[in-house]
């Protein structure tokens, strides 16, 4: 019995001491997938290209200035009206878009800026407009 449990004792530091040595190359491939992940989120240069030059610029620098509508959620996110171009108004709602109105392949929805880079990248979606406030000129 004292040989086995030898044994069994080598085999578990012959183990512990792989493992030890062997760590980096096995966290290695993790980090590796999740910054792969991380930077799928990102809208691509095409994605990029549905949206007019203001959501650009906001998807850019997180920031949106002028005449265009703006709003806070309960939660203290900003909105941003849109209009959007797509074959399938239906997708959006399964995202949990808020949407306002749709008239034919016209959707008018209010989105954060996230919600907006996750719209972008749908393949149903061929433009993005941000929404103006307009008032009357007298």
């Amino acid at each position: 019995p004292v040989e086995g449990g030898e044994v069994l004792v080598t085999g578990l530091s012959k183990i512990f001491v792989f493992w030890k040595r062997n760590l980096c190359f096995l966290i290695l491939p993790f980090f590796i997938f999740v910054s792969s992940c991380s930077s799928s989120a990102q809208v691509s240069p095409l994605d990029l290209s549905k949206l007019d030059p203001p959501l650009q610029i906001l998807i850019k620098q997180r920031d949106l200035s002028g005449p265009y509508d703006i709003g806070v959620r309960r939660d203290g996110s900003k909105e941003y009206g849109v209009i959007i171009q797509t074959s399938n108004s239906e997708e959006l709602r399964s995202l949990g878009i808020q949407i306002g109105s749709v008239v034919g392949g016209l959707v008018t929805a209010r989105m954060t800026i996230g919600e907006l880079e996750k719209v972008a990248r749908l393949h149903s979606v061929k433009s993005i407009q941000a929404s103006k406030m307009d008032f009357p000129h007298n």
